[in-house]
Order: C-alpha cells, then sequence, then structure tokens
C-alpha cells in the first residue's frame, strides 16, 4: 500500500475556502469605500438622559445639605451611645450567637467535606417532629 502524499494545512484550507474571483473583487471594492458616519441616537440619549441624573443628583444634595446636617446639640442614637452586647456560645469551631431580634448567627471554620452542594440550605430546628 502506497502513502499518499499529505497536503499541507494551508493547500487543505484554500481548497475548502475557495471563492469566486468576482465576489473578492465586490467586498474589496465596498470594504475600499468610505463609510458615512453613522449616528447612534439610542446611545446619545442614554448619555444625555444618564449626565441629566448625575447633575439633578449633585443639585439635590447640593441643596438639601442643610437640612441634612444634624440640629446642634442633636444626640446620635442610643445605639451609639451604648453598643449591644451579644454573648454567644464557641464549641469545636462553631460560635453561635443569639441576636436581639430572635435569630441566631451560626459561623464556624471552613466548608465540611459532608456539607451539601452550593444553593442547598441547612435548616435546624428545635421540638419534636409532628
Amino acid at each position: 500500500m502506497e502513502n499518499e502524499p499529505v497536503e499541507t494545512v494551508d493547500e487543505v484550507l484554500r481548497e475548502a475556502f475557495a471563492t469566486n474571483g468576482l465576489a473578492a473583487a465586490r467586498v474589496t471594492r465596498r470594504a475600499l469605500v468610505p463609510q458615512p458616519a453613522r449616528e447612534r441616537p439610542l446611545v446619545r440619549g442614554i448619555l444625555l438622559a444618564l449626565a441629566a441624573v448625575n447633575l439633578c443628583a449633585i443639585a439635590a444634595v447640593w441643596l438639601l445639605r442643610p437640612s441634612l446636617a444634624p440640629a446642634p446639640g442633636a444626640q446620635p442614637p442610643a445605639s451609639v451611645l451604648h453598643p449591644v452586647e451579644l454573648s454567644g456560645s464557641l464549641m469545636d469551631g462553631v460560635l453561635v450567637v443569639p441576636i436581639p431580634d430572635g435569630s441566631t448567627v451560626i459561623w464556624g471554620p471552613g466548608r465540611r467535606d459532608d456539607r451539601p452542594p452550593d444553593g442547598y440550605g441547612i435548616v435546624l430546628m428545635e421540638g419534636e417532629v409532628r
């Protein structure tokens, strides 16, 4: 069995995408003709609208600046003067902190190997199963 000569990649591609000389000339002519500048009214309109919104926001902040300042002698909220103390428990590297609103924060070390994949939640509940 004789081996046929292997064609180069260049020859294979040129043969696969052979073009008509007239089509190539037409594409070249069209590419060389200067194109008129196309206006993009939508993009320009969006940019103008964003600029107007920014100017309005700046003007509103500038005009409302005196009313946003705290009144002389005003006291900060009590939560700033007296921070809330939270107590929690740390067991096996897991920190459990009850929050005053009734919820609980559970924070621990990195991801365990037996943890469910992302998108699945773990719900811990107390009480009897009904």
